[in-house]
């Protein structure tokens, strides 16, 4: 599993580790904007469902 944060919605994506794999999880960020305004951030998370990166349907390797 991979979540890849993009605060600024430019596209620009930062990967976060999400350690090992497990049934039930929770996704946490804290991100201070420095400039008053509307901002759009994306998020972006990959899983395969047993949690097996290597299956055809799993993340591009060497992406994770």
């Amino acid at each position: 599993m991979r979540t890849e944060w993009d605060f600024a919605g430019t596209g620009t994506f930062a990967a976060k580790p999400f350690g090992p794999r497990r049934s039930v999880v929770e996704i946490r960020q804290t991100f201070t904007y420095t400039e008053p305004g509307t901002y759009f951030l994306v998020l972006k998370v990959t899983a395969q469902r047993e949690g097996d990166p290597a299956t055809p349907f799993g993340p591009t390797p060497g992406r994770l």
